[in-house]
């Protein structure tokens, strides 16, 4: 709903609802930016459910951050980065148009 009123108050249009286009290019928006966000947090959640009592040391979700930073670079934080904005920007332009 920010996003709605920024974009209409930076167009200085006056109106309240929005074009189905407008909606689904906000929505899809607004999810990719989402997505993007909590992307990292997803990689660090799934790491801490699959890693296994054979490895004796449990992890908290710091200490795996740290673990993923320092053997894999940040960058390992945003994997699978793409497949995730397209899939969320394609749903949430879907969801908010219809």
């Amino acid at each position: 709903e920010q996003m709605k009123y920024t974009y209409l108050r930076l167009r200085g249009i006056e109106r309240r609802t929005l074009t189905p286009t407008e909606a689904a290019t906000l929505g899809g928006a607004a999810g990719m930016a989402t997505g993007g966000i909590t992307t990292p947090l997803d990689v660090i959640k799934t790491r801490l459910m699959m890693q296994s009592s054979k490895e004796g040391v449990k992890r908290t979700f710091t200490g795996t951050a740290k673990y993923i930073v320092r053997n894999e670079g940040w960058q390992a934080l945003f994997a699978g980065l793409g497949p995730r904005l397209l899939w969320i920007g394609f749903g949430g332009g879907l969801f908010f148009c219809l």
